[in-house]
């Protein structure tokens, strides 16, 4: 169990399974069977983890904020976050499956990802623990997919944010949908969201 401490970092985020594997080169030629040796590899992966690890690799105390699937891949993510300096307690395994993803990656540097999310969308994400888990934190960073896990806790009335009347508030820092901005627009969204979460780290 996380013991609730100040000026820790709250993370809301997508966790899954990603699985890598080489191939010779894209297009990719059909095999009925592929044997490799120790070439495929599984890990905890995901846009709120991998935000989530790398804070915690700088010093932070980080609450990941995510759902997975009541199946064995989601309770061996939930087991598997100590390994990586976080905790599970508000990792909830509320989904019918867990999320995963497949990326196949050339010698080039080529490389194609495969998501799937596992219907996160229609899971809310209750606010009550999402409160208790921002309570204490100096900062939090919603990735521009965990809209589907923690917008309708972020906007329930009761929660104190940036914007309402208070002192005790978290810098909170959400991140959007990048994919929809032209290339100049996106580079200078990463440049200011880059800058915020660094003082916020480095404060």
């Amino acid at each position: 169990m996380l013991t609730i401490a100040s000026k820790d970092i709250l993370v809301c985020g997508t966790l899954n399974l990603e699985t890598t594997f080489p191939i010779s080169g894209f297009p990719l030629e059909y095999e009925a069977v592929v044997y490799r040796s120790f070439e495929l590899t599984s890990l905890p992966s995901g846009v709120g983890f991998n935000v989530a690890r790398a804070l915690a690799m700088l010093g932070n105390r980080v609450r990941l904020v995510s759902m997975v699937g009541s199946d064995f891949l989601g309770t061996a993510l939930k087991q598997s976050m100590p390994r990586f300096g976080l905790w599970d307690e508000f990792i909830l395994p509320i989904l019918d499956e867990t999320p995963q993803s497949v990326v196949v990656f050339d010698k080039t540097g080529r490389r194609m990802i495969t998501t799937d999310l596992k219907g996160i969308g229609r899971k809310a994400y209750p606010h009550g623990l999402f409160k208790k888990a921002l309570r204490g934190c100096r900062a939090g960073f919603s990735t521009s997919e965990a809209s589907a896990i923690c917008e309708k806790a972020l906007l329930h009335p009761s929660l104190q944010l940036p914007g309402k009347p208070s002192g005790k508030n978290p810098t909170f820092v959400v991140s959007l949908d990048i994919t929809r901005l032209d290339a100049r627009k996106a580079s200078e969204y990463r440049k200011k969201n880059l800058a915020i979460l660094l003082r916020i780290v480095l404060t």
